[in-house]
């Protein structure tokens, strides 16, 4: 943990106990936190002065010397918090409604943190203002590398040909994580010859962490672009001479800072004379970036390499011109895709197996594809040099949240609310705009060390992310790992499936992010290093020297703490200090004893780890923020006593029912005011006799409810964005009581996101509903809408199409029910995705300007599907749709086939049936004829009748279908 992160962690604990309502501050506590708490906010602006330092200045001081201040602020947290902990009673006694607290006996600790931090902050000022110079890395003027194979990357190579030889006076920028190709590319286009006959003059300069002054850069620049050498007197004035008329190229290579574009203008001057483009590759967007008077520039991320090119870099580096050995491909095919497309990584690795003596041992390579040798590793921490100066020259106060992504495992998808609430839960929180800052302009390194604690493979859902650097007090908004992602290429993302077609959006529509394995070991090691977390796979792991001090402990193998060895282990060397618990290991279905005398817990996420009944032990960590717990046992009713709790996540070992009386959430939840975030699969909550509301709740999901319960419930969540929610309706039930149940929620006037299921639906075939359309009401700022199971007729859905802010709407399991479905004109206008999925509905029409938003359509087990309506998303100049349908009736896989896009729309279709004895998908892509609205309707129908005698009747009846509702949208 960086000192920035304990300045938080400290403050935010401190900001806890004065603002929490159960505490009644004794005598002077009060004023010995308050001066405490006085002094940190100063100390945080001094440690971010590093910030404002060049990069090729040495850091190994001052770094030092704000591990001391980490420490001094750690002693006395940890001090505090043991202190405090002291007044509850023990876990078999109720707490009082006000508990008081005397902490008068860390005046003494408190004089002594002063004291020390005064004379840390004037060490730590003058080490900034005197920082040396690292040792110099000159420079290279001219390129003085091998023009060598290029392996992968041909997509981006010849777009950005292309568009270096259609545009001079350019600048254009690659971008990407250490070791991913940036260079390589750069020199692929220095080199090609169409490239080399365009510029007639050209320039290298690899300019590295620490550059020769500008002045010496920009002279042997225009030293190449003449053809003189550099210390020719006589350069300036042949400049103009010798360039006149000439196009140049001038490629800066690994640029760190942003006063490279100082060099920029030194050259720009010349551009009345010649047409200079500038190609620019650094590791970070941010980097390079500046303000700068160029009219046109752009930025290009070079991507990770693709499964197939990987094999074909490995194979080529360990065999050469020879190929793979038969014998060995399947290994090679496995740590080619372990090494999750870096090139750097691939290289190394390659390097490693070619020296080996046992190169062509199918066993040896078996190995090292299951990881079961020191390969990877090896190679790991041979890459790791050339990764960490991308997170020691982050921000300080950004590095936690980067550290904390380290933590989650291979497979493991996290999303990035989970990060930000168990930040928080850490009190290791900053707020949004500090976060903002930290993803758009310095690569978010809190958020993106965090990643690295999840493994390899564990695509991590984004919402995950933000929960836990939440919980932990390390809080980042969303905006912070799309910058991390897309500026900064630190963090790997997959979209949700309403963004599909999205390239570069905020991180709201991505539905996992996670990080390369090379930086999930650097956050790792890291993290380990500074005593933030330690993961734990097996018992050599737990040596004391490792665990001491440690304020996180990760576990992927939940076993361990079955073996007394490591108990005792973890009780005397961390246990006192330990702040989170974590379970990333494989799931293991038996219980397994914890209680190992932590006192400090301050969050414990245990999904892999089942518990019979419900651990009382953890009744008596009153300052757990963040609890998850896979456990079918009933919640006590003492779970009350967890007052600080925000998120609390519990869920079924087994999703079976019992016989009898349902499973009830216990009412004193209502009693735990600090509750942002519930998560209870399967049991029953209903509203308490008493006045009592949960203000800060923002998410509550996964229990169950009645129709006549729901009104009270919803009267007691003002404030909720997200509810998931799931009802029983038996056979006699009346659609009017259901549709009451959406009239409540109608009030939740900030509700964005709903889940409503009804439980083993019944839906009622040629059933006439006595109740208008309009009686089904929903928040108007609803912008997720799920249903599932509640029979209503299609023409309600005109209500749910005139909400202005729906962009999700997913429909399951007989949601509506009926033959036809035709929706009015201009509704849905903001939907992006649709989903159907169980339904009877055999037409679909679609009314004229209807879903002209809808970027994905997904229809799934549609078996009487025949005639569906064009949405007028088909219809947008430029825009990109896709079609999903997954065993539905032929008559729809035809359509889909043969749809046509109009104007320059492009259309991605995929269909997949498993009626035949063989499954079959096909994918396909076409584009929009520029021309096609133009054209007279009835020549293009008669077009199109010619075109359909070719195909078979099914087919033609089809086709001609969709040529006539086109043309009369047209006309």
């Amino acid at each position: 943990m960086t000192a920035c992160g304990a300045v938080l962690s400290l403050r935010n604990t401190i900001s806890n106990i004065l603002c929490c309502s159960r505490f009644s501050l004794v005598a002077r506590s009060k004023q010995i936190l308050d001066v405490v708490y006085n002094e940190l906010d100063p100390l945080q602006q001094i440690l971010e002065r590093l910030d404002d330092t060049s990069r090729s200045r040495s850091r190994k001081k001052v770094n030092a010397l704000g591990g001391r201040i980490r420490d001094a602020l750690w002693k006395f947290e940890d001090s505090m918090e043991s202190l405090l902990t002291q007044h509850f009673p023990s876990q078999s006694q109720t707490i009082p409604e006000i508990v008081s607290i005397d902490l008068q006996s860390l005046q003494n600790d408190a004089n002594s943190l002063i004291e020390t931090l005064k004379d840390m902050k004037k060490d730590y000022i003058y080490e900034v203002e005197n920082m040396p110079r690292d040792e110099p890395i000159s420079s290279i003027i001219g390129f003085h590398g091998t023009n060598s194979k290029m392996i992968g990357l041909s997509d981006q190579f010849k777009q950005l040909k292309t568009d270096l030889t259609r545009s001079w006076n350019h600048v254009y920028g690659l971008y990407g994580t250490a070791g991913v190709g940036k260079t390589t590319l750069a020199m692929k286009i220095y080199h090609d010859p169409k490239i080399q006959k365009i510029f007639q003059r050209r320039a290298w300069v690899t300019v590295g962490r620490v550059p020769q002054p500008i002045d010496q850069i920009s002279r042997g620049i225009l030293a190449q672009l003449c053809g003189t050498t550099q210390g020719d007197e006589e350069l300036d004035y042949c400049i103009v001479e010798r360039l006149k008329g000439k196009s140049c190229l001038i490629v800066l290579d690994d640029v760190w800072e942003t006063h490279m574009w100082d060099l920029m203008k030194e050259v720009l001057p010349y551009n009345k004379f010649v047409g200079i483009c500038f190609l620019l590759t650094g590791r970070h967007r941010k980097w390079m970036e500046a303000p700068v008077s160029v009219s046109r520039v752009s930025w290009n991320e070079v991507r990770f390499l693709k499964e197939e090119e990987s094999m074909e870099l490995l194979c080529e580096k360990v065999f050469g011109d020879e190929s793979c050995p038969p014998q060995l491909h399947k290994a090679a095919t496995k740590i080619a895709k372990l090494c999750e497309g870096l090139p750097l990584l691939i290289l190394t690795v390659a390097a490693i197996l070619s020296k080996s003596e046992q190169n062509r041992d199918p066993e040896y390579w078996n190995e090292v594809a299951e990881k079961r040798n020191s390969v990877f590793t090896d190679a790991y921490n041979r890459i790791s040099k050339v990764l960490l100066p991308s997170y020691d020259y982050l921000p300080q106060r950004l590095k936690m949240p980067f550290l904390f992504m380290g933590v989650f495992p291979q497979d493991y998808e996290t999303p990035a609310s989970k990060i930000m609430i168990m930040l928080t839960a850490e009190g290791l929180w900053c707020d949004r705009q500090c976060l903002r800052e930290l993803a758009i302009n310095y690569s978010l390194k809190m958020p993106f060390l965090f990643m690295g604690v999840f493994p390899q493979d564990y695509e991590t859902p984004a919402s995950k992310i933000m929960i836990m650097l939440t919980a932990e007090g390390l809080w980042c908004d969303r905006q912070c790992l799309r910058e991390l992602a897309i500026n900064y290429s630190l963090v790997l993302r997959r979209f949700k499936s309403s963004d599909k077609t999205s390239h570069e959006l905020s991180i709201r529509e991505y539905k996992t992010c996670w990080l390369h394995s090379s930086w999930r070991h650097v956050c790792r090691g890291e993290a380990s290093n500074n005593k933030f977390y330690h993961v734990l796979n097996k018992l050599i792991d737990a040596k004391e020297e490792s665990l001491k001090g440690q304020r996180g402990l990760c576990l992927e193998n939940n076993i361990l703490f079955g073996i007394k060895e490591f108990r005792n282990s973890v009780r005397l060397s961390c246990a006192s200090s330990t702040r989170s618990l974590l379970f990333y290991g494989p799931y293991h279905q038996y219980p397994i004893p914890i209680d190992v005398g932590f006192i400090l817990l301050r969050e414990i996420d245990a999904l892999t780890q089942r518990f019979y009944i419900f651990p009382k032990e953890i009744l008596s960590l009153v300052q757990l923020k963040y609890l998850a717990l896979t456990c079918n046992g009933e919640l006590p009713a003492t779970i009350s006593k967890l007052f600080n709790l925000r998120v609390l996540i519990i869920r079924p070992h087994l999703n079976i029912r019992r016989c009898g009386a349902p499973s009830y959430v216990p009412i004193q939840i209502w009693d735990m005011q600090e509750l942002e975030h519930i998560e209870i699969l399967g049991k029953s909550l209903i509203a308490p006799p008493h006045v009592a509301s949960l203000k800060k709740l923002s998410t509550l999901v996964g229990v169950n409810t009645s129709i006549c319960t729901l009104s009270e419930l919803s009267g007691r969540i003002p404030n909720i964005r997200k509810l998931g929610i799931q009802i029983e309706v038996t056979p006699y039930d009346d659609h009017n009581d259901l549709l009451s149940c959406f009239g409540c929620i109608s009030t939740l006037r900030d509700l964005e996101t709903l889940k409503f299921s009804v439980v083993n639906p019944v839906v009622k075939h040629g059933h006439v509903s006595s109740v208008t359309p309009e009686s089904l009401r929903f928040p108007r700022n609803l912008i997720k809408l799920h249903l599932s199971g509640m029979g209503l007729p299609w023409e309600y859905m005109d209500v749910i199409g005139s909400l202005p802010s729906l962009k999700v709407l997913k429909l399951r399991s007989y949601a509506f029910h009926g033959s036809r479905w035709e929706t009015k004109g201009h509704s849905f206008l903001s939907l992006e995705f649709l989903l159907l999925e169980e339904s009877d509905l055999v037409q679909w029409k679609t009314g004229l300007g209807s879903f002209p938003k809808l970027s994905y359509l997904s229809m799934k087990h549609c078996y009487r599907l025949k005639e569906i309506g064009i949405p007028a998303c088909l219809d947008q100049y430029g825009c990109t749709v896709e079609i999903e349908l997954e065993d539905c009736s032929p008559r729809a896989l035809t359509w889909a086939r043969l749809l046509q896009p109009t104007i320059r729309a492009t259309l991605r279709v995929i269909t997949s049936s498993s009626f035949y004895e063989k499954p079959t998908t096909s994918e396909c892509e076409r584009t929009g004829d520029l021309h096609f609205g133009r054209k007279d309707p009835r020549k293009r129908i008669q077009t199109k009748r010619v075109i359909c005698k070719k195909l078979p009747i099914e087919e033609r009846m089809v086709k001609l279908y969709i040529t006539h509702v086109n043309s009369a949208q047209k006309t």
